[in-house]
């Protein structure tokens, strides 16, 4: 339904692109700790909230059943806006978005939850089907005390 609301035939894919990526921010709350990493696709649909990974995990869904290649992208964004510009949302943590490979075999960038085109203030780190092959951090560990991990990112440009 919004593969066929958004990515007609009879319109360019520049414009079907921007109309999904607006719908997505228009009609999903991001709602700080809503989901978790393994939250279910129908809930977060069902809901309408979620975080970034989930406004990126719902446009996958809708490109890919439109038959349009797409990658998840995990990465960050500046957290100081350039001056006379607001802060994304979700600049001060690591962050999702969805990358589409459109006629021309060209990627292009797209963030829903700041409905955007990515740019200059988006910095990919991993790319993968999903969260869990683009996950930011992996690894494994052996023992018998418990663990935690908190990070936090501060990126700013450099004249």
């Amino acid at each position: 339904l919004w593969g066929r609301r958004h990515l007609r035939p009879d319109g360019s894919v520049r414009d079907g692109l921007e109309a999904l990526n607006h719908a997505i921010h228009r009609e999903f709350r991001y709602t700080k700790g809503s989901t978790e990493n393994w939250t279910p696709l129908a809930s977060i649909w069902k809901a309408r909230a979620g975080v970034c990974q989930d406004f990126a995990h719902i446009m996958l869904s809708v490109l890919r059943t439109a038959g349009l290649p797409a990658r998840y992208v995990c990465g960050y964004i500046e957290t100081d806006p350039p001056k006379g510009r607001r802060r994304l949302t979700g600049a001060v943590a690591t962050h999702a978005w969805v990358e589409v490979m459109v006629p021309g075999m060209t990627w292009v960038a797209l963030d829903p939850t700041n409905d955007q085109w990515c740019g200059e203030r988006h910095v990919a780190v991993s790319f993968g089907r999903d969260f869990a092959d683009a996950t930011p951090l992996r690894g494994t560990f052996k023992g018998s005390g418990g663990q935690e991990m908190s990070g936090k990112v501060a990126m700013k440009r450099v004249s």
